[in-house]
């Protein structure tokens, strides 16, 4: 049994087979996408507006000849309509050929290369930029024109229109066609009106338009050269971008998709050559000139309905339109884009849907590129006409070529009328691109010229990383056995009972090395519970040494991280006037960059923020601090002697120090504070904050403060003054450390000869440079390590 899933070939269905109706079994998606007539209104906007533009053109190049150079209006746009079937019949086999869509992009890309297909791609998407911007700019235009005190207001109008159209956009494609639909109605209806009218009057109705606008028709010259002709036609071409945007959006149509999307397309040709040639035809039968100021369209509608209501819905009606002409964009591009994703040729987000089948990410950038045009050209249509146009005509050319190619490779039946046709539109469309580049170079059309090949090389460049990826990844190879890694649970606990076991029990299911953290509302306990082998790390606050102290006292690893680095969370933002940080005691140095790496981090409510390493830290430890230069403190701030052992271990440190090659300085400091007057401020700081605290319990449970112990009843005696006199004491000696939430750590370097006890050194850093510290004493770890000693006096494992 053979099973056959998706569209039937042609050979498959037979001779006389047709496709099978629509019975919108393409599932619940299928409600968010398009039918033909929604398509008309979602991708033809483009088209459709550039009547509105496109005979204009034309007249404007002709005018330089006079009157005899109009008499050949009819004739170009003859020529323009003819290139306008060809490319409606080239672009219904590509539908059929390529029903995933992309148009010149995925038939370049399967018969022509990938380099010409990125090209091609480069081409599309320049041009559906531009179309959004200038058919911004435009819309704008027509509404600036009817009200002129907004025309200083323009670009932010034109950012608001683009607002509008990209919201509608990111609700999904079927809400912009059915929000598009009256508008385009509008507009067709009011073009084929004014022409069946301007058909059966024998002149105009009315050139109120007109009277009082100077003429733009050129004197004395009567000579039409085939240049002239062919910057007409090339400058009339730009009626033709959007032709081309139903092939690219064919996954946009409701199943069966490709049936739909070709009868979308040439209904939008057939209406779009009409509307060309009729417009073309009133203009020679009303020997319209142009003149300044008012557009030829303008013109036709007072010449046929004559200056009254129906005049003005014509121009409202193209204005609304022409603003909206961008929807066209919006619906061909993001597929584009996510076929460009898909290949690997553009980040792969563009590829991803939301769940109105939108390609969110392609509509939020070409809206923001769209954007910053629009502010670039300050909103005005003339600065970006002469980019317009030349892309989509490479990509008309380049698919044109593909075409000729697949039909002789697949070789069906009547290929040889089939690649006639499409080699035919290749040479017409290369000749347009040729003409287009050339006429425009001078006004912008380099910038086209120079932007093509950057954006393929950024395409290449993106393919590139995504090829190394891949590469790192091994995909598309037999990767090896998988290996079991060796893997760190850390647990924090805040005592020892039956729920501690069972914790530590289910970390040693999940992991090779469990990490039981210690956490206590006393550092000085925390250090108890580490030197006890209780825990390898406990957790502990400094504010005024509360890490350090401890960890001297016991020969542990105390680092105070840099204020901000670990949150104090939102319920205790600033304890002791934010001099208090969180951080830990450790038996290694590895163990607390461990847990800083874990725990750091800012959170809701913190007022301090300290900027993200650039490596972790346990990553530091390992690497070579260089060549610090480090001061060296042998004198205490406060003038008082220090004992002979901790003198000896200071320079023993600064020895080894420099043995490692380090300078160390003698350094000493004048605080102008003496120690008793730090004892006496620090005093009244802790009783004044006690008394807070006291006081917020007491409001918190309802009860009055009945026992007053002595630090209280002082700190109820501190004056403002004395408080703020006791602040600044305190900051003038912890300005270099604590108040100024720098980081510092203490390292059991030595011992007291005479005790055995162990000895601390502190060290301290700039502002965030944890690095520094950790580097530094992973060095001295491992030249003088400390976690084998242990005092006289020991208790524990």
């Amino acid at each position: 049994m053979a099973i056959h899933v998706g569209k039937p070939t042609e050979a498959a269905q037979g001779p006389g087979q047709e496709e099978p109706p629509d019975t919108r079994a393409g599932g619940a998606g299928d409600r968010h996408k398009l039918t033909a007539l929604q398509g008309l209104a979602a991708l033809s906007l483009d088209a459709m507006a550039s009547v509105a533009y496109g005979p204009e053109s034309i007249v404007l190049v002709l005018a330089a000849a006079g009157a005899h150079g109009m008499g050949f209006t009819l004739p170009v746009t003859l020529a323009i309509a003819a290139l306008l079937a060809v490319l409606v019949a080239s672009y219904r086999q590509v539908i059929a050929a390529f029903p995933d869509g992309g148009g010149s992009y995925a038939v370049a890309k399967r018969h022509l290369g990938r380099r010409t297909s990125l090209v091609a791609a480069a081409s599309l998407i320049l041009d559906y930029v531009l179309n959004v911007a200038v058919s911004v700019t435009a819309g704008v235009a027509a509404l600036t024109s009817a009200f002129p005190g907004l025309h200083g207001e323009r670009v932010w109008i034109c950012l608001a229109v683009l607002v509008l159209v990209t919201a509608v956009n990111l609700r999904g494609v079927v809400d912009s066609a059915k929000a598009f639909l009256i508008p385009t109605a509008l507009f067709v209806g009011s073009m084929l009106a004014m022409i069946v009218v301007g058909l059966f009057r024998d002149g105009p109705a009315s050139t109120a338009s007109a009277a009082g606008h100077a003429s733009a028709l050129g004197e004395g010259t009567t000579a039409v050269g085939a240049l002239l002709l062919l910057k007409a036609f090339a400058a009339g071409c730009s009626a033709l971008t959007g032709v081309e945007a139903v092939a690219n959006a064919v996954p946009s149509f409701r199943a069966p998709a490709a049936r739909r999307a070709q009868r979308t397309e040439v209904a939008l040709g057939a209406l779009l050559g009409v509307m060309l040639i009729g417009l073309s035809v009133l203009i020679g039968r009303f020997h319209l000139q142009p003149v300044e100021g008012v557009t030829v369209l303008a013109q036709l509608a007072d010449a046929s309905f004559g200056h009254n209501a129906a005049f003005y819905v014509v121009q409202c009606a193209t204005m609304v339109l022409l603003a909206l002409a961008a929807n066209t964009s919006f619906g061909g591009l993001p597929v584009l884009m996510s076929l460009l994703a898909r290949d690997n040729h553009l980040p792969h987000f563009f590829a991803l849907k939301a769940d109105r089948q939108v390609h969110r990410h392609g509509v939020v950038w070409l809206a923001l590129v769209s954007a910053a045009l629009l502010v670039f050209s300050g909103g005005d249509t003339n600065t970006l006409v002469p980019l317009f146009a030349i892309g989509v005509f490479v990509g008309f050319t380049i698919c044109q070529v593909g075409m000729v190619r697949h039909w002789y490779g697949e070789r069906p039946r009547g290929r040889r009328a089939k690649a006639a046709l499409n080699g035919f539109g290749a040479l017409l469309t290369g000749v347009s691109a040729v003409v287009v580049t050339a006429t425009k170079f001078t006004e912008g059309a380099w910038l086209i010229v120079l932007a093509l090949p950057l954006i393929v090389l950024g395409f290449e460049k993106v393919d590139r990383a995504y090829a190394q990826i891949g590469e790192r990844l091994e995909l598309g190879r037999v990767p090896q056995p998988p290996q079991r890694a060796r893997s760190l649970v850390v647990v924090p606990v805040s005592g020892l009972s039956r729920l501690t076991c069972q914790a530590l029990t289910a970390a040693r299911s999940l992991g090779d090395e469990v990490l039981a953290v210690m956490v206590t509302r006393s550092s000085g306990g925390s250090a108890a519970a580490v030197v006890a082998g209780i825990t390898p790390i406990a957790h502990a606050t400094d504010a005024a040494g509360s890490i350090r102290v401890p960890a001297a006292g016991t020969g542990l690893f105390g680092l105070k991280p840099t204020r901000g680095r670990v949150s104090m969370g939102p319920d205790a933002d600033e304890v002791f006037n934010g001099l208090a940080v969180h951080g830990a005691l450790s038996r290694t140095v590895r163990d607390s960059a461990t847990l800083l790496d874990l725990i750091q981090g800012p959170e809701s409510g913190d007022p301090y923020f300290a900027e993200r390493p650039t490596r972790p830290y346990a990553e530091e430890v390992t690497r070579s601090p260089g060549r610090l230069r480090i001061g060296l403190m042998v004198t205490p701030w406060n003038g008082r002697a220090v004992e002979p052992a901790v003198h000896d271990a200071v320079l023993s440190a600064a020895r080894l120090l420099e043995s490692h090659g380090h300078q160390v300085d003698v350094t000493s400091v004048d605080l102008g504070v003496s120690g008793e007057e730090f004892v006496l401020a620090n005093a009244r700081l802790w009783s004044a904050n006690l008394v807070t605290w006291i006081e917020g319990f007491a409001r918190a449970f309802g009860r009055p403060v009945d026992e007053m112990p002595a630090s209280y009843a002082w700190g109820r005696r501190v004056s403002g003054s004395e408080f703020v006199h006791a602040l600044d004491v305190r900051n003038r000696v912890a300005r270099s450390i604590n108040v100024a939430g720098t980081p510092a750590m203490s390292m059991p370097l030595a011992t007291d000869p005479a005790t055995g006890m162990p000895l601390g050194i502190h060290f301290a850093a700039g502002h965030g440079r944890e690095d520094v510290l950790f580097r530094l004493a992973g060095q001295l770890e491992q030249a003088a390590p400390w976690a084998h000693r242990a005092p006289a006096v020991w208790a524990g494992a």
